[in-house]
């Protein structure tokens, strides 16, 4: 279980995207662990690490649902129509550095 929960991700959730959330929580506390690998026991005896912890590994999760088509596109012309992505804000890409 993941210190930040399907609650804690702060964004309207579609019915198709609620089954991938937690997956995605899982994900990026594994990246947090692989990076600091105390991370999970200074939250635990830390609450400020514990607010940060379940802030990142839930907007990581808001970020790549916020992608469109995952990321994998970032500009779209279609007739008069033209739609980009903000990479900056939209990544479909989860990374902890």
């Amino acid at each position: 279980m993941t210190l930040a929960n399907q609650q804690d991700v702060t964004r309207e959730l579609e019915a198709e995207e609620t089954p991938w959330v937690q997956a995605m929580l899982t994900y990026i506390e594994s990246l947090i662990t692989t990076r600091l690998p105390d991370a999970l026991t200074r939250a635990a005896t830390n609450p400020a690490w514990r607010t940060i912890i379940i802030h990142v590994e839930a907007e990581a999760t808001a970020r790549v649902l916020r992608a469109p088509g995952g990321g994998l596109y970032s500009y779209e012309t279609e007739g008069t129509y033209t739609y980009s992505i903000n990479k900056a804000v939209a990544s479909g890409i989860l990374e902890v550095t």
